[in-house]
């Protein structure tokens, strides 16, 4: 397994207890049983019309997706998520797990668990979590991949919805423009030059992953932005900007069915303002 000689403060807290007896009925031994050096947390909540298997299929035969997997959190979904995500698991066991989350917790929480189940697998050196509507091609984790192995300084890399030549980026103009709003806000709050941290792409080397991921988020849709705000505050504003890449995505379309709305995205931002 690849390991990072990028020092660290130590000081992230244990994880909370109640998590080991969740973890007994989640099936750990389906996790171990993958053989991989990168895994994907894909969190899902009621997302069986926006599920879609071909792109995973087509991914799956590609020879540069070799070593990658993916585990589906099952948000506590009311719908045939769960049914779908199963099936997946017994078509491409070798590729893909899944658990369920008893109740909704929120995308944060979600992914936090997914991050804390990967961690139960050793041969994981790379960590991350993508979007379930697949707004960014899987494609792109092979690139993001190659970043980290290539650059061993490098311990966080963030999708970047940047709109350029030569990338097809499609979102509305209202969500363009609120959340370059909302970025500007939080990239002042961080001080940090960050021009997006709500893409749903990010890979994490596994030493950083164990860092920020032990203890719940305060916050659920900007809970990437909390993510640097813990690694800044432990670690100081030199070690994010020497470890921590924005790469730009190769696309990214705005999907509908988004559980964030408008009121509560607002809401949720001055809750991390004032953090």
């Amino acid at each position: 397994m690849e390991k990072s000689s990028i020092p660290f403060n130590s000081s992230a807290a244990a994880p909370e207890k109640s998590l080991n007896q969740q973890w007994q009925s989640f099936q750990k031994e389906s996790i171990s049983q993958l053989r991989a050096d990168t895994c994907i947390v894909v969190p899902c909540y009621n997302e069986a019309d926006r599920l879609v298997l071909d792109p995973y299929k087509q991914f799956f035969k590609q020879e540069a997706s070799q070593g990658i997997v993916f585990l589906f959190v099952d948000d506590g979904s009311t719908d045939e998520t769960e049914k779908i995500l199963s099936s997946w698991k017994e078509l491409f066991p070798e590729k893909c797990s899944m658990f369920r989350l008893k109740k909704n917790s929120g995308k944060a929480e979600a992914v936090r668990q997914g991050v804390l189940m990967a961690l139960q697998n050793p041969d994981f050196c790379r960590i991350g979590y993508w979007d379930a509507d697949l707004s960014t091609p899987l494609e792109d984790i092979v690139s993001f991949r190659e970043i980290l192995r290539t650059h061993p300084e490098l311990l966080l890399l963030m999708g970047n919805r940047n709109k350029r030549l030569g990338c097809a980026v499609e979102r509305s103009m209202m969500r363009h423009y609120t959340g370059r709003l909302a970025a500007t806000l939080i990239s002042l709050k961080l001080n940090l030059p960050v021009y997006d941290t709500q893409c749903g792409a990010k890979l994490f080397c596994r030493e950083l992953v164990e860092k920020v991921f032990r203890t719940p988020f305060k916050t659920s849709w900007l809970f990437d932005a909390e993510l640097l705000m813990r690694l800044s505050r432990s670690d100081g504003r030199d070690f994010v900007l020497n470890h921590v890449w924005e790469v730009p995505v190769s696309m990214w379309k705005d999907r509908s069915g988004s559980k964030m709305k408008f009121i509560q995205g607002g809401v949720q931002l001055l809750h991390f303002l004032m953090l």
